[in-house]
């Protein structure tokens, strides 16, 4: 943050390339600033991100269900989590 006139230089600094750069970054840095918010709220928050997999069928969604939950479970017996 500036005054009107060191937002204006800073708009005129910066190519249109640059601009799309640093906003596609913004997702990563809130993420990142979220992280650090937690840790400060809580010192033992550990984020966990929860594993990714092909649904093709209600069967497939019950089995990766019940896989999240049972590593859910074993992860919070170690401590608070925040998933990712």
């Amino acid at each position: 943050m500036g005054t009107e006139q060191e937002v204006l230089d800073s708009l005129g600094c910066t190519s249109l390339g640059g601009w799309r750069t640093r906003t596609a970054a913004l997702p990563q840095l809130f993420a990142e600033a979220c992280a650090q918010a937690d840790k400060l709220v809580e010192l033992e928050t550990r984020h966990v991100k929860l594993d990714s997999a092909a649904l093709r069928t209600e069967e497939d969604e019950r089995a990766w269900a019940a896989k999240t939950e049972r590593s859910l479970i074993e992860q919070v017996k170690h401590g608070p989590i925040v998933i990712n």
